[in-house]
């Protein structure tokens, strides 16, 4: 008998908001694959020469959406992000949403906490983004009319402790 296909949990927020920290503490928990969108997309910003469009986010979305399909039957739930700023975000979901059980968590921080976050990371490590656009990206992501399966303010950041137990509805 295959293996039931993975819970796929989306993280939704703003670029700075704690996504990928969120992710990352998530995965050190048992049957929990945190996979890092960023290094997908970082691979299809580079392979099309650096141009951020909407053919940029279509590809992005594709391969990120391949990726959750190729790994979903080796881990019982897949934890991702998203900005959700991007035109093309529905459609992610509704691809994602394809064979799997979909939880929406909206992630919460100001915009200053945010901006100051971003401003503190290693720039080799992230997509550059030009303030304007985190700004528009913020005000994007914060506006989401989404069905929530969680909504975290992660301003201050939350413990591992309060990570686990705020999300333990949703793994269990």
């Amino acid at each position: 008998m295959d293996p039931e296909p993975a819970r796929v949990v989306v993280l939704v927020g703003p670029k700075g908001c704690g996504k990928t920290t969120l992710g990352r503490t998530l995965e050190r928990l048992p049957a929990i694959r945190f996979l890092e969108v960023e290094i997908i997309a970082r691979a299809v910003l580079e392979a099309r020469g650096g141009v951020i469009d909407v053919d940029y986010a279509r590809a992005a979305f594709r391969a990120i959406a391949g990726e959750v399909s190729r790994i979903d039957r080796a881990h019982r739930v897949i934890v991702l992000e998203t900005t959700g700023a991007a035109d093309e975000t529905a459609a992610f979901l509704d691809a994602l949403r394809e064979g799997h059980a979909l939880h929406l968590v909206r992630v919460r921080a100001r915009a200053e906490t945010c901006a100051q976050r971003i401003a503190a990371r290693d720039p080799s490590q992230q997509i550059d983004v030009a303030r304007a656009l985190i700004d528009e990206m913020h005000r994007r992501s914060e506006a989401l009319q989404l069905p929530w399966a969680l909504d975290l303010v992660n301003d201050p950041p939350l413990s591992p402790a309060a990570i686990a137990a705020a999300f333990a509805p949703l793994l269990s």
